[in-house]
């Protein structure tokens, strides 16, 4: 694991098999993954971002992606369809998982996939903010503020490396 610059504290080990010939025996490790953020788009390749709550307890009023908890024995992939279901009403179209990173000690998988806003329509809760932002206004909103997190990070790594 740490040879893959992943932490033994976010793997669980697999037992190998019996059967596997001596040369070739090795470790098999598996993600415990603890919450997904999902890169959301829209038909106009407009990237959605949510500003937290302050009843959150992470990155209290903070613009984030859309994610929240892996459930006992769900599928990341799921995990994000759910996510962006529970909190914007959206249906995700073609997730993929397109990384993992790592938050407070814990594996977070980074999930893209599409949504189409003209045939559904975005709900917002009552004490939060999401919109839809440009490449450009995406940059922009980032110089602009006084915090980073992760997710925000991650966002700005996956539109720079897509350019």
């Amino acid at each position: 694991a740490a040879r893959l610059g992943i932490s033994d504290s976010l793997v669980r080990k697999l037992p190998t098999s019996d059967q596997t010939p001596s040369s070739y025996i090795c470790y098999h490790f598996y993600m415990k993954y603890c919450g997904v953020g999902v890169i959301v788009v829209n038909q106009e390749n407009k990237f959605l971002l949510h500003l937290r709550d302050g009843n959150t307890e992470r990155m209290t009023n903070q613009w984030c992606l859309v994610g929240g908890s892996v459930e006992a024995d769900e599928d990341i992939l799921r995990a994000g369809i759910r996510e962006v279901k529970e909190e914007t009403n959206l249906t995700l179209k073609e997730p993929k998982h397109l990384k993992d990173f790592s938050y407070n000690d814990s594996a977070i998988a980074l999930i893209f996939g599409k949504v189409d806003t003209v045939e559904e329509n975005l709900t917002v809760g009552e004490r939060d903010d999401m919109r839809f932002f440009s490449r450009e206004e995406f940059f922009s909103l980032v110089r602009s503020l006084e915090y980073s997190n992760p997710y925000l990070r991650e966002l700005e790594n996956y539109l720079g490396s897509s350019a």
